[in-house]
């Protein structure tokens, strides 16, 4: 495979930058650009469009790891994990109403966030290294919305896409990682009070510590340290779920906060 210029990669994520502001879903970039690119390419686009979304729209402020569970990988037929990058703007709360004026066609997940208490930089971080660095874990909700139709994408057009990145609600009440079972977490879906989905945590890379394993490992050979104090959304403890106006949305936990909100415009 050709490599990709860099003057392409430009031109790809300032295309996928205009097309979230615009709220337009499109074809994958790899049909309208006719390229092909590596999976380190798409990461190179990746970065771009961070650092775009960084000229105009706040800051990075939490990571996101994608296709962790069987659910996902289903439902998307990717068969590896992804990350990306949440920036501030996208940061809600329990009980805060969540607007859709920023979405295209928005979905929801459960899932369990980590934050570390030591950066993490080193080849071939371990599983143990990682549960001895995590400073806290919380029930979370991601809101993914991909920027192309009906969430059919590639591998490279999803991470070039910052990985369908958009939003995520958190609990403000955090555990330490020793007083829960994330492994065995039960986690609820439930719109409108009919429940409509369950996952658990042993469904998020087997362990959700695994995900962070694997983010460790991609960020390393990228040069990147994995830093303390950071929110890690591990991954949907089940399929992406679509949401509307005037939906109430409720994820229930076994052991972490429960989290609630309804949808307006």
């Amino acid at each position: 495979m050709k490599k990709m210029e860099e003057a392409k990669k430009q031109e790809i994520a300032q295309f996928l930058y205009q097309t979230e502001h615009d709220r337009v879903a499109i074809d994958n970039v790899s049909e309208i650009f006719n390229v092909q690119f590596t999976e380190s390419e798409a990461y190179d686009i990746q970065d771009r469009v961070v650092a775009l979304k960084k000229e105009t729209d706040g800051q990075p402020a939490a990571y996101k790891i994608g296709l962790t569970s069987p659910a996902k990988i289903k439902q998307l037929n990717v068969d590896q994990p992804v990350y990306g990058i949440l920036f501030d703007y996208m940061i809600s709360y329990n009980e805060e109403p969540l607007s859709l004026q920023r979405f295209i066609h928005p979905r929801v997940e459960p899932e369990i966030a980590i934050v570390l208490k030591e950066d993490i930089y080193q080849e071939d971080v371990t599983f143990d290294e990682v549960m001895a660095k995590i400073d806290c874990v919380y029930s979370s909700v991601e809101i993914v919305d991909s920027r192309y139709h009906g969430f059919r994408f590639s591998l490279e057009d999803v991470v070039a896409d910052n990985t369908s990145c958009q939003g995520a609600i958190y609990s403000t009440q955090h555990f330490a990682i020793d007083d829960v079972d994330i492994l065995n977490e039960h986690a609820e879906v439930y719109i409108n009070d009919e429940k409509i989905d369950e996952g658990y945590g042993k469904d998020v890379a087997h362990h959700p510590a695994n995900a962070v394993v694997f983010l460790a490992n991609a960020l390393y050979k990228r040069g990147e340290k994995l830093p303390a104090g950071v929110p890690i959304m591990t991954g949907g403890m089940t399929k992406a779920n679509p949401i509307k106006v005037g939906d109430r949305v409720r994820m229930t936990f076994t052991n972490l906060t429960s989290i609630a909100f309804e949808v307006v415009e």
